[in-house]
């Protein structure tokens, strides 16, 4: 798992309030997201839930 900067950040007066109480609680500086790559072929993909793993896997 690897963590991206969240490209949309709010702007104005607001963004910046958003900014300060950030600081002042401890968080991180930019919101960040997390981001899923392949072992294997290093192409990113999207988490996908290990029940639905199970699920779609079809017994012989």
């Amino acid at each position: 798992m690897v963590m991206k900067r969240v490209q949309t950040q709010p702007e104005g007066w607001q963004g910046f309030q958003q900014f300060l109480t950030m600081l002042m609680q401890g968080q991180h500086y930019y919101q960040m997201e997390q981001q899923y790559f392949c072992r294997v072929c290093n192409q990113q993909n999207e988490r996908v839930k290990q029940r639905d793993l199970l699920t779609g896997a079809r017994v012989s």
